[in-house]
């Protein structure tokens, strides 16, 4: 199976909890918004294609022999291996994201991703 991934490597901010308005609020009706009012929770969320993703979504790539409950496991010469987090749509698609790295320890800065389109 080929998997192809398109991206225009344009890293995108996250956005808190605290900064979605009400009606968006109301897409993760799933999250306690009571308990993050209250400072006992957070969340984060990334827009891509002006749609708006929570990051709890996603799940960690890992290369498959390292594989353990709630990741996905890629061959060892996958492309996915170069990205930390998947988000599937449908059997054949879905969302990839890579933490941006600080230029000067090369270190994730958790503060921007960058979001590519996978296809099989």
């Amino acid at each position: 199976m080929s998997i192809s991934i398109r991206t225009n490597n344009v890293p995108r901010d996250i956005i808190s909890e605290y900064e979605l308005t009400k009606e968006e609020q109301k897409e993760f009706d799933y999250l306690d918004w009571e308990a993050m009012e209250r400072g006992e929770d957070s969340h984060s969320f990334v827009r891509y294609r002006g749609e708006l993703y929570s990051l709890s979504d996603f799940v960690r790539i890992v290369p498959r022999s390292t594989c353990i409950g709630f990741e996905h496991g890629a061959d060892e010469d996958s492309p996915l291996l170069k990205w930390d987090g998947i988000r599937t749509d449908s059997f054949f698609s879905g969302l990839v994201i890579r933490w941006v790295k600080n230029d000067w320890n090369g270190q994730p800065d958790f503060e921007r991703v960058v979001i590519g389109l996978v296809t099989c």
